[in-house]
């Protein structure tokens, strides 16, 4: 039987209720639509891309407006990077403050999770969306909760947890499709993790290899099974964080 709440199945802001509020969450929200897009300073909060394995040059691109994002202002797209791109290749993007975020210890409060993505191609390509121990670190890190799409092992979405490199992976049974967007969200604390995908729990795990007192920082990574650039849309991010103050 699962203690964690509901997820907020919105990307948008949750009611606000003044001071009860700040000492209760801690609410980041970003939907790429201001601030700077530089390889230091992306969005309103100011997430840093990072070349993780080769000598590809990740980066990020502005998507312009057309028919396939009409209805989803602010898209960015993360990839490997267009220079001499080899299989294993991988970028990252993440928040700027490392370790900040540590798994709660109880049932009654959860971190929460939330991404709008789209992939433009499902072919060769390694997604994580989550939080992870390091932006620098290939793939799933030492220590890390994320939802994963990693086409050489599994087609579906899968959570994943990491804790001191042991893994457990649950599948979901929602298969990648190309130009499909996808709302991820995931709940987490120390002793349950769970993913919901479009509004719907695809996947749950008690595991043992749920991280636990290790410092956490939110991100994405995008990496290549094969010679050839890859990438992804985020067009929205929002993460609630419980605080005692």
């Amino acid at each position: 039987m699962s203690y964690l709440p509901q997820p907020l199945n919105s990307i948008a802001h949750p009611p606000f209720d003044g001071v009860a509020s700040l000492r209760k969450h801690v609410i980041l929200r970003d939907d790429f639509c201001h601030g700077p897009v530089t390889t230091a300073l992306i969005g309103e909060l100011g997430w840093v891309v990072t070349s993780v394995v080769g000598a590809a040059g990740s980066d990020v691109d502005l998507v312009a407006t057309a028919a396939t994002v009409q209805d989803h202002p602010g898209v960015i797209q993360l990839n490997t990077g267009p220079t001499t791109p080899a299989i294993g290749d991988e970028g990252s993007l993440f928040l700027a403050h490392p370790d900040a975020v540590i798994l709660p210890d109880g049932e009654s409060e959860a971190i929460y999770l939330a991404a709008i993505v789209r992939f433009p191609s499902v072919t060769a390509i390694e997604f994580n969306f989550g939080l992870f121990d390091a932006y620098n670190a290939a793939g799933r890190g030492v220590n890390s909760v994320s939802c994963e799409l990693d086409i050489s092992a599994d087609t579906e979405f899968n959570l994943v947890v990491v804790d001191g490199s042991a893994a457990t992976a649950v599948a979901t049974d929602v298969t990648a499709v190309i130009d499909t967007w996808y709302l991820i969200e995931i709940l987490a604390h120390e002793d349950e993790c769970q993913l919901f995908i479009d509004g719907v729990l695809k996947a749950y795990t008690r595991s043992a290899n749920i991280p636990d007192d290790e410092g956490l920082t939110a991100g994405f990574k995008v990496a290549t099974e094969a010679a050839g650039e890859k990438g992804f849309l985020i067009d929205a991010f929002m993460m609630r964080i419980p605080v005692s103050r």
